[in-house]
């Protein structure tokens, strides 16, 4: 099954190549954050942006396709219609971009009739192309050993552990400025040493090949 699905993503990145577009180039162009339009919405309707993004959720209606792209700020709906496109190009869009792809889109802001706000695309460009299933937003990832064996996936799919992330990060650098403010010196101590040190916890042992010497795991960072 993960191989006829790794075939037909590579099938999809082959047909983007033939288009003579470049799947992963080097630059990319945004205009704002995507929690950003979100909260100017009224004052960027009518405006031409571009937003960038993962692929999230993907709905395509024959000459239409209904999108979500998600960045670190938050997630977007974006609308795709071949009369507003070349042809070509929306073709290229509603065959070939999958849930996980990150795409770049242009167009003008507008709110359907379940008054979602919206991105009505011109234009858009390939990021990056995904040849990895990842899982899908509606089951999740829910198996705890696999949450924290692929963190990355967790990272993806869970907004609570990005969430957790972000507030430890303001965390740290919150207690990082106010040491560094009060003339606090930041020192970088050894991750190997020795001897052991750390009270009465078991230390982890390894073997330095190229000085060929046992080293001990720091435990306690101050020492």
């Amino acid at each position: 099954m993960r191989e006829d699905i790794l075939k037909t993503k590579l099938e999809k990145l082959e047909n983007i190549k033939k288009a003579s577009v470049d799947p992963y180039p080097e630059k990319t162009q945004k205009d704002f954050n995507n929690g950003d339009v979100l909260e100017k919405f009224d004052e960027l309707t009518g405006k031409e942006i571009t937003l960038a993004g993962r692929v999230k959720s993907f709905r395509p209606m024959g000459g239409s396709t209904f999108a979500h792209i998600e960045d670190a700020s938050g997630k977007i709906q974006i609308f795709l219609n071949k009369k507003n496109m070349d042809e070509e190009k929306y073709k290229l869009f509603s065959k070939n971009v999958e849930i996980g792809d990150f795409v770049q889109v242009s167009g003008k802001l507008f709110k359907t009739k379940q008054d979602e706000k919206t991105l009505e695309a011109t234009d858009w460009k390939m990021l990056s192309k995904n040849i990895r299933p990842i899982p899908t937003e509606y089951f999740g990832l829910k198996d705890t050993e696999e949450l924290l064996r692929r963190r990355y996936l967790d990272l993806m799919m869970n907004p609570e552990t990005r969430e957790i992330f972000r507030k430890k990060n303001i965390f740290w650098q919150t207690i990082r400025n106010f040491l560094v403010k009060n003339g606090f010196l930041e020192v970088q101590t050894p991750v190997l040493e020795h001897i052991p040190g750390g009270a009465e916890a078991e230390p982890f042992t390894t073997h330095h090949n190229a000085l060929d010497q046992d080293f001990y795991l720091r435990i306690s960072l101050e020492l």
